[in-house]
């Protein structure tokens, strides 16, 4: 590399560390030449409910200035991000799983010696090796973890209680796409989902009316904030019929039923564009935020475990935390809706 390519290549590293770290969301409705009702809506509630309170939309890590190539290529898929707030909620969501998967790669390869581009070894990969070892082994980050979980959408547990139990039967489990992610998410059957399953099926059904599907998503709701779930009057003649799930099952479900599923739907162009239908609201924004927070959070504990920058386990775990208050604060009561 000649002086003057080396020269340019680190000045543009150098803007790229300063566009993540000045970064602000327009929040003006004039920054825009056109808004559909909920998009003016939510710009405003934005600066109601943050700007006024001293809160961001979303709190990006200070970036330290580094020369490593992987890790600009990820500040390069989360300038895309940024870029893209705060309107597009879910096209930000697309291009942080892309530097999360780029890194989940990245972690691979430097471990395992080898490369690995299918995304759901990636997954069980990374769970297996570091994301829940991290996020269990220190206190402020379960601790995070354990109060976005409290957080999640209504929007967001019933469309995983949704893919749960859509198409879905006892006899054939497995025409439900999503079966072999959750009940089989480490290779081999897992007992507990599978019998979780049998019976919200026998009791619930498809899940073809709202108010089943309202059901169901508060029981996964609840499972994945430590409740005890009793479902003996299920009819099913499984033998367990109470359901609790420790910390490594939540991620499981998180992270296979809900977030890898809203990435293939994303990717396999099977939703309608999100904000410029007549149905969107403000819970909209949030499933597609909340889900755009998880895979951040993800990538900095991933970013811990290669580590090749300068960040430290505080500052991914106070990060974590002030992103949750601002999306606490955003929503609020519409959480629940």
């Amino acid at each position: 590399m000649t002086n003057n390519t080396q020269n340019i290549s680190e000045k543009y590293k150098s803007l790229r560390i300063e566009r993540v770290n000045s970064w602000k969301p327009r929040l003006e409705n004039d920054n825009y030449d056109f808004l559909f009702p909920i998009e003016f809506y939510f710009l405003t509630r934005i600066r109601e409910k943050l700007s006024n309170n001293k809160l961001k939309l979303f709190a990006p890590l200070k970036y330290p200035y580094e020369l490593d190539k992987d890790y600009h290529i990820y500040i390069s898929y989360l300038i895309e991000s940024l870029d893209v707030l705060p309107l597009k909620m879910d096209l930000a969501f697309d291009f942080s799983w892309k530097g999360l998967e780029f890194y989940m790669g990245k972690a691979y390869e430097l471990h395992k010696g080898q490369n690995c581009i299918n995304a759901s070894d990636l997954i069980k990969y990374s769970k297996s090796n570091y994301w829940f070892d991290v996020i269990s082994n220190n206190q402020n980050i379960k601790n995070s973890v354990e109060s976005f979980l409290e957080l999640m959408p209504s929007q967001s547990y019933e469309y995983l209680a949704k893919r749960m139990l859509d198409n879905y039967s006892i006899t054939n489990p497995k025409a439900n796409p999503l079966y072999t992610r959750i009940a089989m998410s480490n290779g081999n059957l897992d007992i507990k989902l599978d019998n979780l399953l049998k019976d919200l099926y026998t009791k619930y059904g498809n899940l073809t009316n709202g108010e089943d599907t309202r059901k169901v998503g508060r029981i996964v709701f609840k499972l994945l904030n430590g409740e005890n779930i009793n479902l003996e009057d299920s009819l099913n003649s499984t033998q367990i019929n109470t359901y609790f799930f420790d910390l490594k099952e939540k991620i499981d479900l998180v992270v296979n039923g809900l977030i890898y599923t809203y990435r293939n739907e994303r990717f396999h162009g099977n939703t309608f564009s999100p904000f410029k239908s007549s149905k969107a609201s403000l819970q909209t924004y949030s499933h597609a935020q909340y889900l755009f927070f998880w895979t951040y959070f993800l990538v900095n504990i991933t970013k811990l475990y290669i580590n090749n920058i300068n960040i430290s386990i505080q500052e991914v775990s106070e990060n974590m935390s002030t992103n949750i208050e601002s999306f606490k604060k955003l929503y609020g009561r519409h959480l629940k809706k």
